[in-house]
């Protein structure tokens, strides 16, 4: 599974209370798929780790141990080191509630500070960490997309970054009920009501829209059009409040449902879900992090090179 937009909008917000004003310190790369980032504040080191492998693609303040530094850098992690150590964490954000999150590190340009943009796109097989300059130029990414693999954007040092295409949604937390109910009706009439959730909303994974509905007591292949307006509206009431909920909550837990792979992660607990081991924690890094041990004693290094495979191979063709 991925992260959904839900849960990354959760991940930057704990992301930047523990590291904004952090100054990194030490970067490595142990493999093509990992990195690693040591930044100091307040006297404490905060391992930061980017991974694209098992569970999902993620961030994480990692509580394990230091891994193993390469004697001979990679070219990618030597331009890391050149752009970023001594910077600071201004910001760490997310992008208009998609899987993407934006890391602003700022350093000294003479007189004035300046800053470049870390791009941690953790959009499935698209996954990429990308390192933009203060003209909004790339500076160089860990995988980049020539014109031939992407006809919308290219990913190549000295051009101009772009983002994802937008996907022309309505943010789950700015909406009126009655008014997002008779759009529904209008727009949506003809689609699932757990299609018409995904279409409509940004942010929004399948799992969510599935507990939303399990609170509702409705179907997931229940067509919009033959449910009453009276049972859409409470819908999307249920949605709001738990949107309300996560945005406002100070510390809310953080839950792991482990079924193989078909684990989550989540600020909120499933209840639909059934034969599931639930275990909760106190932040998002805590919980990627166990559901990452869980995983690799599950299926160990055999299933771990298999989907490693996979994904190359879905990344070349």
């Amino acid at each position: 599974m991925a992260l959904d937009g839900i849960t990354i909008r959760n991940l930057s917000k704990e992301l930047d209370f523990s590291l904004a004003g952090g100054q990194i310190q030490k970067i490595y790369q142990p493999d093509s798929q990992n990195l690693y980032f040591v930044i100091r504040k307040n006297g404490i080191e905060y391992p930061l780790v980017y991974s694209e492998s098992m569970p999902f693609s993620h961030l994480r303040i990692c509580q394990g141990e230091t891994p193993l530094n390469p004697e001979t850098p990679s070219s990618f992690c030597m331009l890391l080191r050149k752009y970023l150590i001594g910077g600071r964490i201004g910001e760490i954000k997310q992008i208009d509630w998609d899987r993407i999150i934006e890391i602003t590190v700022d350093y000294q340009n003479g007189s004035k500070i300046s800053s470049t943009r870390i791009i941690v796109e953790l959009t499935g097989r698209l996954t990429n960490f990308i390192v933009v300059n203060h003209e909004g130029m790339i500076l160089d990414a860990l995988h980049r997309i020539p014109a031939h693999k992407n006809l919308y954007r290219t990913i190549l040092p000295n051009q101009k970054y772009h983002s994802p295409p937008p996907q022309e949604k309505c943010p789950p937390d700015d909406f009126e009920v009655n008014r997002m109910a008779n759009s529904f009706f209008q727009l949506n009439g003809s689609q699932s009501i757990a299609k018409a959730l995904q279409d409509r909303f940004n942010g929004f994974g399948p799992d969510f829209i599935a507990e939303i509905l399990f609170q509702a007591q409705i179907a997931k292949n229940a067509i919009v059009n033959e449910l009453s307006h009276e049972s859409l509206e409470n819908i999307l009431s249920i949605l709001q409040k738990k949107i309300t909920q996560l945005l406002t909550l100070p510390a809310p837990h953080y839950y792991l449902s482990l079924l193989g792979n078909s684990s989550k992660v989540s600020p909120i607990q499933y209840d639909h879900f059934s034969d599931y081991s639930i275990i909760s924690t106190q932040t998002i890094s805590e919980a990627i992090e166990k559901l990452s041990e869980a995983s690799s004693k599950s299926f160990g290094p055999k299933k771990m090179w298999l989907d490693l495979i996979d994904k190359e191979l879905k990344r070349l063709f």
